[in-house]
């Protein structure tokens, strides 16, 4: 293989890659991450894990136990543009998310965008850039937090690219070979 073939290779690859790159990170992209919660709800048989309400299916919920400022949350595994928070719930009295409030950032210092519907489906949209890396629903007083289903849209803040802290040359960041030819 020429020297000229093997430049326009590497070339092609890493337009490519620098189009996936975009492409996974579009404001149309549903995150996902870990999920916690302050308890999970079992009723002896099943018990109500914080990954249910992630999962796709909206006839699993997370549950958590009734307790005193009860919460659920995502970490996304990195900050984000987010512009549209959509979540789902049973319609009965122990889903009803009326007055829990929502909070966006790295902590719950960021003020909260406050649910006031009993809908079983509320879906939130920002006006403003809501930036963060995690995003709670915390339901105050002495009540059960149930999500069965939460969805979250937005795009990485910051560069595209992860940089490779290591000393390699090109062809073998690209084509992760073990030495240069």
């Amino acid at each position: 293989m020429s020297l000229f073939s093997s430049t326009v290779k590497m070339l092609w690859t890493l337009l490519l890659l620098s189009l996936i790159a975009i492409c996974n990170n579009t404001a149309n992209s549903t995150l996902k991450g870990n999920t916690t919660q302050s308890s999970s709800y079992s009723d002896g048989k099943i018990t109500l894990y914080s990954d249910r309400a992630i999962d796709g299916n909206m006839t699993t919920c997370a549950h958590t136990s009734e307790m005193v400022n009860s919460w659920w949350r995502i970490d996304l595994l990195g900050v984000y543009n987010i512009s549209c928070i959509a979540i789902y719930n049973k319609n009965h009295g122990n889903a009803n998310i009326k007055g829990s409030q929502i909070f966006i950032g790295n902590s719950r210092e960021i003020p909260p965008l406050m649910s006031t519907d009993t809908n079983t489906y509320n879906c939130f949209n920002f006006n403003g850039e809501a930036v963060g890396r995690y995003v709670t629903v915390l339901t105050p007083g002495s009540h059960f937090t149930v999500l069965c289903d939460v969805k979250i849209w937005g795009s990485l803040k910051g560069a595209t690219h992860i940089l490779i802290h290591k000393t390699m040359c090109l062809f073998n960041a690209v084509h992760t070979y073990s030495n240069c030819k």
